[in-house]
């Protein structure tokens, strides 16, 4: 019996298309559209360093010390740019627990957002974590481009749930045909 080093089958990624402004999540069958209106968002646990993807490449990630000190950007080759790891949950929507991680400026942008909300509002909710809603994607001018960020919004806060506890991501699924997805997790 050989020892447990598998990481799953890398269908556990929540993704931001800001140039669809929309959700992707891995399946076994492939990137899959889903509709995700509310889910909480693990701000507790958001990590932030650096992140080097390239198509077809497995992304290459060095992460900050802690949220507060950044880590010095890395000298190997790979257009290395700032980027997060959120731990998301939704069981309708997403089949579990998802890792959203990304360096595209849209979505720093609305996970900043977020933190800021949640740094605002997280002594009042010690322990709990925040479910946060999708309103859509805000286009905006950045640089010489363009670029879609997430609107999230956080609408309450909830006690931890117990698939955030161990960190698992969620196993790989097959997602529901889009008319039977039921997106709307926390009312």
């Amino acid at each position: 019996m050989g020892l447990n080093f598998s990481n799953g089958s890398g269908s556990e990624y929540l993704r931001w298309m800001a140039s669809r402004s929309e959700w992707v999540m891995g399946t076994e069958n492939g990137p899959e559209i889903v509709e995700l209106k509310k889910a909480v968002f693990d701000v507790a646990t958001l990590r932030t360093g650096w992140a080097a993807m390239a198509p077809e490449t497995t992304p290459e990630f060095e992460w900050d010390p802690s949220i507060t000190k950044a880590a010095p950007r890395p000298k190997t080759p790979g257009e290395w740019k700032r980027a997060f790891e959120c731990k998301v949950f939704a069981e309708n929507a997403l089949g579990g627990v998802r890792v959203w991680s990304s360096n595209s400026t849209g979505a720093c942008m609305g996970v900043s957002d977020l933190h800021d909300q949640y740094m605002a509002a997280a002594n009042d909710n010690d322990g709990k974590v925040p479910v946060v809603e999708f309103t859509g994607g805000k286009h905006a001018k950045v640089g010489k481009g363009t670029t879609s960020i997430p609107q999230l919004k956080i609408v309450k806060w909830i006690d931890r749930p117990a698939e955030l506890e161990d960190g698992a991501a969620a196993p790989a699924v097959t997602a529901p045909p889009a008319d039977d997805q039921k997106s709307d997790d926390f009312g």
